[in-house]
């Protein structure tokens, strides 16, 4: 019989954010939190996320990043492609909230291999920080896998309790992606499907954004 091995994925996002720290602050035991850096996060969610990673260390608990050998811009622009339909060309483009090639490539592929070989020696348990109201994540089959855990949906938390419980947590002290919204101005981008290209579509002070397919703690 396998170990039981407990694992935390651990985005840097409000959610994920909120689950680790609670699940710490009651006494669950982790045996490793594993962060996938996709090296296109803003500078603030970097800060944030070195934060996470040195109070995780500073309880023991192992911390792993995983990053891809080649690099966003690299797979978005330059890697060789092969396709019957439109031959070689190079690069997949700019993703958009069809072709989201870039949570295969810089998040999923990593995360998968990784999990595949802890099994090979584990029990493994997937701690997974989807809030209770996220009700089409949710009913995704990739998210309803065998040993997958799901902290904050057993807790009742939604979206907002995370925001909150974040805020209040962590105080002043929270990711400066917060402050930054809260003292100024963010701006929003968004993926047109029709030109494939990102665009300002406005700027929301006061308002905390998430962007899409790029993870963040940026909630609306």
């Amino acid at each position: 019989m396998k170990p039981t091995y407990t694992v935390v994925s651990f985005s840097g996002g409000k959610d994920s954010t909120a689950m680790l720290l609670r699940m710490m602050e009651i006494g669950e035991h982790i045996d490793e939190v594993v962060n996938v850096d996709t090296g296109m996060e803003f500078p603030a969610m970097y800060e944030h996320i070195d934060r996470i990673r040195r109070e995780v260390e500073s309880a023991g608990i192992k911390y792993t990043t995983l990053r891809n050998d080649k690099t966003f811009e690299y797979i978005m622009l330059h890697q060789p492609i092969e396709s019957e339909k439109f031959g070689t060309h190079y690069g997949y483009g700019f993703p958009t909230p069809v072709i989201r090639w870039c949570t295969r490539h810089m998040k999923l592929d990593l995360l998968n291999k990784h999990f595949r070989d802890l099994k090979e020696k584990y029990d493994l348990v997937q701690c997974i920080g989807l809030a209770c109201d996220e009700f089409k994540r949710l009913e995704r089959p990739g998210n309803n896998q065998p040993g997958h855990r799901h902290p904050l949906v057993e807790w009742g938390w939604s979206e907002a309790d995370c925001l909150e419980y974040c805020r209040t947590r962590e105080r002043e002290r929270l990711d400066p992606a917060i402050r930054t919204v809260q003292q100024g101005v963010m701006l929003v981008l968004s993926s047109c499907t029709h030109i494939g290209t990102p665009q300002v579509v406005g700027e929301l002070p006061g308002t905390v954004v998430q962007t899409s397919g790029m993870g963040g703690l940026y909630e609306r």
